[in-house]
């Protein structure tokens, strides 16, 4: 049975990767999203119970989303060709011998993965131990507004019954004020931690969520973020012209779609966090240089 960090850990990654994968393939139906997120989300499922732990599981998510990628790619050349796909003859059944036969040879394996540098490893620690804390975080929040809440309806029974209006105001600034805490912790941390927000932008949108819906303001707050978003990358184009994992016009307009199409303050951060990733991927590969400079880099 899996623990609670594994089932936070494939609830919060397989929906932000397969966001972002289906948004680069151009997938916007709905039905088809879902499809996709059950199946990576039963395929970690599978292999957690057979002991995989959580950097296993974030390896194995990019492995699944690779090979959905080349499934996807084949079905789309199929369809190209004006041919369905050919199936493989049954192979025909062995007939009975006096004696067993030798037994078949055992499939080749795979390749294994090349062995990963120590400064890979070492990032990948780094951001498995920032995820582990971030759970530790959102499960300590949940407690805090657990009792919250209880000490809030000790109090109302405490001081008798109020009056209904009063009552339902009551109820929805509480509710209004549940939804803004997680919204209020990524604009102070995260967007500040990704260089798409100063400390002092942070805090003004903090104070004019206060008595306002999350669906008022969060339109303007990621206009605001996708601008600075594409400034950074700008910027970051400009500096690093022939060492960039964007060289030609035609990826730089890819990624330009890519930032243009979120709509949320998370999936600006997903698409923020993935970028970063395309960059230190790039720089394994020998494409650019080192990552902590490219992260200071893109940040501005």
């Amino acid at each position: 049975m899996l623990n609670d960090k594994i089932k936070q850990f494939i609830s919060i990654n397989v929906t932000g990767h397969v966001f972002m994968f289906c948004t680069r393939e151009g997938i916007k139906d709905p039905k088809q999203i879902r499809q996709y997120e059950k199946r990576a989300r039963e395929y970690l499922e599978q292999i957690a119970n057979e002991g995989t732990d959580i950097k296993g599981l974030e390896k194995e998510l990019r492995a699944f989303l690779e090979r959905l990628r080349d499934e996807l790619h084949q079905d789309i050349e199929i369809v190209v060709d004006g041919q369905p796909p050919v199936e493989p003859e049954p192979e025909p059944e062995p007939q009975a011998e006096s004696a067993p036969g030798p037994e078949p040879s055992p499939k080749s394996e795979p390749e294994p993965d090349p062995e990963p540098t120590p400064e890979t490893v070492a990032y990948s620690d780094a951001m498995f131990a920032e995820e582990e804390a971030k759970l530790k975080e959102e499960e300590a929040r949940k407690k805090a507004e657990k009792e919250e809440r209880e000490k809030a309806r000790q109090e109302r029974e405490k001081n008798g019954k109020k009056s209904a209006p009063k009552q339902q105001s009551a109820r929805m600034e509480e509710k209004l004020a549940i939804q803004r805490k997680p919204i209020q912790e990524l604009l102070t941390k995260e967007c500040v931690e990704f260089k798409l927000m100063t400390p002092e932008r942070a805090k003004h949108w903090v104070f004019n969520l206060s008595g306002r819906r999350i669906e008022d303001v969060e339109n303007d707050i990621v206009d605001e973020l996708r601008q600075k978003l594409q400034d950074n990358v700008k910027s970051y184009m400009r500096k690093n012209k022939k060492e960039n994992p964007w060289p030609s016009p035609a990826l730089q307009e890819e990624l330009r779609m890519e930032i243009s199409l979120v709509k949320t303050i998370k999936g600006m951060l997903m698409l923020t966090s993935n970028i970063l990733w395309e960059i230190r991927n790039a720089k394994e590969s020998g494409k650019v240089s080192f990552f902590n400079r490219i992260k200071k880099k893109i940040g501005g």
